[in-house]
């Protein structure tokens, strides 16, 4: 056995920071490469790189199979960095301190990595000098021999164990930052085998390596942007456009199952799959149409996007008029610094809004809106949590954090950090949870237990991982799974909680949060509306973007539409959805049972030329989001022991809300006919709410006595909700 210590490795510093995924234009770019520079040292002092190898006849054929069965020796290499730096890693993350940890255990990596090398191109050149050639690299449980092997290795190369190394049960050599691997040696070797180095393309494990180099490039083109980008071989093209914050629709969150996710092949070549045989005729997959969950990048090509999310209107008015002139009023001085700033954001499942105000004057300094990066996981909840509970939690909650960091750096961008004071959050309970890391298991199933609904206060390092800000950060409380800090902070906004009469507050998304009472008490819930009203789910739904359809009239046999920036049309918005329900209903071509009728009593109507059309499948997933916000609707006033008479206002909340015509709205029996004429649309009051938190030095007391005050239901758990639903199906002609 030859052994060789003392052996000098070179970090490589961006691919240690690339392979912990922060790169150069990341907001915590700098922090983390300073750290780097920090722990660095201390683990070069705890290194031991050693090398070691054994040439042996080439008695293993049986094992290695056909490979190298020419050569007549095989070397057995093991590399290692030694025991004690396994103990700086271990160390830090028993300490919490799991930055320093995860950066310990990546720059080992890239050592160990190097040191592999390293030894290659030493022993290399060792046999090069006694006329043999050294093949190219064979790693146990590479694909092409067992993992089991690690153990033959090691025997062979240290019989007398010298080194102080074991192989595990698991057949994982200890300790753990080392490698094993071995060559066929001859005087004469095949083409085939020259080493060239590791092929990121060719190897099996290409999908989940964070080491892998970027061999290939992706264009993505859409109607403002033109994105390079380098990317790995045999990527799924859905993850790279998400991995990079270029959202498009995928409701379904990737499982193939929703078709929204449409991308256009420009150049280049992108196998069509299963899944685009199902969703796309063989002229649209020869014109380059596929869904970008089912595309793998197998070389450099160039996609345009259909349908980008970055062009969605996302909702961030709010009627001013509820919040400024009494809470400015009230005031305490200690508010009146001119520069103190605060920062309001409301996480939504779909969509994130931010603003900045001065808080002297409530004035809005600047705004960001963004989609939310999680929808890759899913358009809704249950999603989320599903994905949460299968070992995405920590992603899930790196990506919430990744967005909410982007858009302060943003509407910074002409401030000074220093001014910002304080900062509120609001959201729903799921949205809390992957926020801060929680456990999701028990949200999803009965009891339905959240980990905490209470209010928290945070400082920004602690809550989002960098010092970009130092001031506090408050999640405004919520009350229970269902009823979470967004209904709490819309209540609040709309002093519903403050009025003698008795007020209904609705948000139609896809949770379908509302509120019934007045400053005697409140009664909470949600209903699992689905992504139905914001085009989700619908075949040709789209999100509020420039071209989706908002308003259609019919006038037999044509449909009349106007779009969103009186763009050519894409598909239809929630808007549009509900305005053709109700035409459906008003000429006779929807029946009360949801079924198409005469002159469209086939299984879709085409809208807009060929491609825009609306199904019966579609028919019932509306329907389906309606029973379930109108059954709410009708639990709640029973459950408050009121009636339609008693309500003197209807808060409407939400972008949904703010443009839905409300004559189709109650034509489909989404809202009662006789709370037509109360209904004030109020905008995004979860945002409104969050920016008057930050304006009312009373604001704590404020929204805990609202919780106080407020009683949350399940609605399943209502005597007769499952009947109600199944009532509320039907469209009755009021």
């Amino acid at each position: 056995m030859s052994i060789l210590r003392n052996i000098i490795v070179k970090p490589n510093k961006e691919r240690t920071l690339n392979a912990m995924e922060c790169y150069v234009d990341s907001s915590i770019y700098h922090e983390v490469s300073n750290r780097y520079d920090e722990i660095l040292p201390q683990v070069m002092k705890a290194i031991e790189p050693i090398i070691a190898y054994q040439l042996n006849e080439n008695n293993n054929k049986e094992r290695l199979g056909n490979i190298f069965n020419y050569c007549t020796s095989l070397v057995s290499i093991v590399v290692t960095l030694g025991h004690k730096v396994c103990e700086l890693s271990s160390e830090a993350m028993e300490n919490d301190h799991y930055l320093e940890g995860f950066m310990i255990d990546a720059i080992l990596d890239d050592l160990t990595f190097s040191l592999e090398n390293k030894a290659y191109e030493t022993i290399k050149l060792d046999f090069e000098k006694r006329g043999l050639h050294l093949t190219r690299r064979l790693y146990p449980g590479d694909g092409e021999i067992p993992l089991e092997y690690q153990e033959i290795l090691l025997k062979e190369v240290d019989p007398q164990q010298q080194l102080n190394m074991c192989v595990t049960t698991g057949f994982m050599l200890n300790p753990a930052k080392a490698l094993s691997f071995v060559c066929g040696v001859n005087e004469e070797i095949l083409p085939s085998d020259i080493d060239s180095g590791h092929n990121c393309i060719e190897c099996q494990h290409a999908m989940k390596c964070k080491w892998r180099n970027k061999s290939i490039e992706l264009t993505v083109i859409d109607d403002k942007n033109h994105y390079k980008i380098p990317v790995y071989c045999h990527t799924n093209l859905l993850d790279i456009l998400s991995e990079n914050n270029i959202l498009i629709p995928s409701p379904c969150g990737g499982n193939g199952t929703c078709g929204k996710c449409t991308i256009k092949l420009i150049k280049g070549r992108l196998t069509p799959s299963d899944i685009d045989l199902t969703f796309f005729t063989q002229n649209q997959i020869k014109e380059g149409y596929r869904l970008a969950c089912g595309a793998v990048i197998e070389e450099s090509c160039t996609v345009e996007l259909i349908n980008p999310y970055d062009q969605m209107d996302v909702l961030e008015d709010y009627d001013r008029e509820l919040i400024l002139p009494k809470v400015l009023r009230e005031s305490s001085d200690s508010r009146e610094d001119k520069s103190n700033l605060g920062i309001a954001i409301d996480i939504g499942t779909t969509t994130i809004a931010i603003q900045l105000i001065y808080l002297k004057t409530g004035e809005i300094l600047n705004s960001y809106s963004c989609l939310n990066s999680q929808s890759k996981y899913g358009a809704d909840v249950i999603s989320r949590i599903q994905n949460a509970n299968s070992g995405y939690l920590t992603e899930l909650s790196v990506l919430i954090k990744k967005d909410i960091l982007k858009g302060i750096e943003e509407l910074l961008q002409n401030e000074e950090s220093e001014k910002v004071r304080h900062i509120t959050i609001v959201g729903n309970t799921t949205m809390f949870h992957l926020l801060l890391g929680l456990s999701c298991d028990t949200l999803g199933i009965f009891p339905f237990e959240p980990v905490t609904v209470e209010l928290m206060e945070y400082d920004f390092q602690q809550l989002l991982g960098t010092n970009l800000l130092h001031c506090d950060v408050t999640l405004l409380p919520g009350i229970s799974t269902f009823v979470g800090a967004d209904i709490i902070s819309g209540i609040y906004y709309s002093d519903l909680n403050k009025q003698e009469s008795i007020s209904l507050f609705i948000d139609i998304g896809t949770n379908g949060e509302m509120a019934i009472g007045n400053h005697h008490k409140i009664i909470a819930s949600a209903t699992a509306a689905g992504p139905a009203f914001e085009g989700g789910n619908i075949s040709s739904g789209v999100g509020s973007v420039p071209g989706a359809i908002r308003n259609i009239k019919y006038t037999h046999p044509y449909f009349n539409f106007g779009t969103i920036a009186d763009d050519p049309p894409i598909g239809l918005c929630g808007s549009g959805i509900l305005d053709f329900m109700a035409e459906g209903l008003n000429h006779g071509w929807i029946d009360s049972t949801g079924a198409l009728q005469a002159p469209f009593d086939g299984d879709e109507v085409c809208i807009g030329g060929d491609t825009i059309t609306v199904t019966q499948k579609d028919i019932r997933e509306i329907q389906l989001a309606k029973a379930a916000i109108r059954a709410g609707i009708e639990s709640l006033i029973k459950e408050y022991e009121c009636c339609y008479d008693d309500i003197q206002h209807v808060f409407l909340a939400g972008g949904f809300g703010v443009n839905l015509n409300v004559d189709s709205a109650v034509k489909i029996g989404l809202i009662p006919k006789a709370l037509q004429n109360r209904i004030k649309s109020i905008g995004n009051s979860a945002l409104g709410g969050a920016v008057k938190y930050l304006l009312d030095h009373k604001g704590k007391e404020n929204t805990l006595k609202i919780v106080s005050h407020t009683r949350s239901i399940v609605l399943s758990d209502i005597h007769g909700f499952n009947e109600l639903f199944m009532e509320q199906m039907f469209f009755d002609q009021e």
